[in-house]
């Protein structure tokens, strides 16, 4: 169980040092194409924002979210892009 939490990003420090968040990666793709469909009628109201509303701040609200709960869960910074950071180093 604690891989697939790991998988999706919510596991233990520990665990989550180990493997990847591929599946929350995979889920975050899932979730801005569906959230680009639900803003997609207040992007029609304003044409020039509807490429942000559809990419950028949908992405950047589900990366802050998930690495804010990994700040207040876990306390550590090995949310999505903090797992990326760390293999960089």
């Amino acid at each position: 169980m604690s891989i697939v939490l790991a998988l999706l990003g919510f596991a233990p420090s520990e665990t989550q040092a180990k493997y990847p968040p591929v599946l929350a990666w995979l889920l975050l793709g899932g979730v801005c194409y569906g959230a680009a469909w639900i803003v997609e009628g207040a992007a029609r109201l304003m044409p020039v924002l509807s490429v942000y509303f559809r990419t950028v701040g949908v992405l950047a609200v589900a990366l802050l979210v998930q690495a804010f709960v990994r700040f207040l869960i876990y306390r550590d910074s090995l949310s999505w892009s903090g797992w990326l950071r760390e293999r960089l180093k």
